[in-house]
């Protein structure tokens, strides 16, 4: 029985910490059954290594093509680590993510432009969009997913990364692109280990019925 779980925030957000206090949650579930065991697969930290390996800046100084790449190389280090045994994989970050770099670095691009370059512009954008859809419908798949808003707001480009944060609710909202699990959105937190515990609580029992399940099944074997 494999896991996905999806964490969908801007950088402050607190994605990190989430996603290894859930996997303590699971490893911690295990320890009560003896014949359970449940590794887990954390997808983080693959920006700025995607970076590299282009040869590409990163955040809003990218290139749409950039936001794709990251987009693929996500997808591509989840499908890994569920073939080579990953019962839980928890992503951070999501294509949802990636496709509103790729409109905000568009529009802040895009003013600097002439008007005779504008219309290739526009072009290049429309077809990213349509790529960043055509790996949404193939590879968005999460059993959980959770909206985490900004804790800790990155002083570089803080506005940009408040239009992005909008931005990543307006497209469920106005899309209904998929259904959050959980929104742990949290008022009043200024610290991300105070927002992790508190969001810890909201998804306590998503974690607890998942874990439970897990167990029986592994309990019951194949046959049922």
């Amino acid at each position: 029985m494999n896991r996905r779980i999806g964490l969908i925030g801007i950088p402050g957000s607190g994605k990190t910490a989430l996603a290894e206090a859930i996997e303590k949650q699971y490893i911690l579930a295990d320890a009560d059954c003896e014949d359970c065991f449940t590794p887990v697969t954390i997808i983080d930290e693959y920006a700025q290594a995607a970076s590299e390996r282009l040869n590409l800046a990163k955040g809003f100084s990218a290139s749409w093509y950039y936001d794709i790449g990251v987009s693929l190389d996500r997808m591509g280090q989840e499908r890994i680590a569920l073939e080579q045994g990953s019962r839980t994989v928890i992503t951070c970050g999501t294509i949802i993510e990636s496709s509103n770099y790729a409109l905000l670095n568009f529009e802040s691009r895009s003013q600097f432009k002439l008007e005779n370059e504008k219309e290739d512009e526009v072009k290049r954008i429309q077809s990213a969009m349509m790529t960043f859809a055509c790996l949404f419908m193939d590879g968005f798949r999460y059993d959980k997913l959770y909206f985490l808003n900004s804790i800790e707001p990155v002083d570089e480009d803080a506005k940009l990364f408040q239009q992005m944060e909008s931005g990543v609710r307006a497209s469920f909202e106005a899309f209904d692109l998929a259904t959050i699990s959980k929104d742990l959105t949290v008022e009043g937190e200024t610290s991300i280990e105070a927002a992790t515990e508190k969001r810890l609580e909201i998804i306590g029992k998503d974690l607890h019925e998942s874990a439970s399940e897990e167990q029986r099944v592994e309990s019951e074997g194949p046959e049922g």
